[in-house]
């Protein structure tokens, strides 16, 4: 409580809902109604210009492990199993046309670097999706020159004469994953 204390005195432009604006937060778990009172009424009584917050514990949603059964395997790898079974029809992987490498194309939390073939320029993105979703995405916004899209605005501006067709299997731009990393920030800085 002390160093809460000094923390508010130290933050005196602090305003809010509450009394005064020197007020320290202090954060505790939530455990039942009647400890959160008596824990209140100690704090307010020793010490008037601390705000208590108490916070739940993890949801069940966060206790919970998020898996999947089988990992994700890019469509070509799909089609060529079915090829040796004798059925099945092409399937494309736009990422793995732009020259990712085998099984890159699944991989999610990356930093990609995406060139285009007529100018060379480029662009760098992230994602925590697959790379394979947000390179359709991508591609889906050139073939649209969707302006609210880098590449999308990029073909329309830059390339007006050039056609993104979905059954030409040449590729728009050249891509390649630059490096992984779980969080948002350690991504986009």
């Amino acid at each position: 409580l002390t160093r809460a204390k000094e923390r508010a005195s130290s933050k005196s432009s602090i305003q809010g809902p509450w009394k005064s604006p020197a007020q320290a937060i202090l954060k505790l778990p939530f455990i039942s109604d009647p400890l959160a009172t008596r824990v209140s009424q100690r704090v307010r009584k020793y010490s008037p210009d601390v705000r208590l917050v108490f916070t739940s514990g993890q949801s069940l949603k966060q206790l919970l492990v998020r898996s999947s059964f089988c990992p994700r395997v890019c469509p070509r790898d799909v089609q060529r199993a079915k090829e040796k079974r004798g059925r099945g029809k092409p399937m494309v992987c736009r990422a793995c046309d732009a020259g990712m490498k085998n099984g890159e194309c699944v991989k999610k939390n990356v930093v990609y670097c995406m060139s285009c073939v007529v100018c060379d320029e480029l662009y760098i993105g992230e994602t925590e999706r697959p790379v394979r979703d947000r390179f359709q995405e991508h591609f889906r916004d050139a073939k649209a020159r969707a302006v609210r899209s880098p590449w999308g605005a990029h073909y329309k501006h830059e390339h007006p004469e050039v056609t993104v067709c979905a059954t030409n299997f040449q590729p728009f731009c050249c891509a390649k994953i630059l490096g992984r990393e779980a969080s948002l920030p350690s991504r986009r800085y």
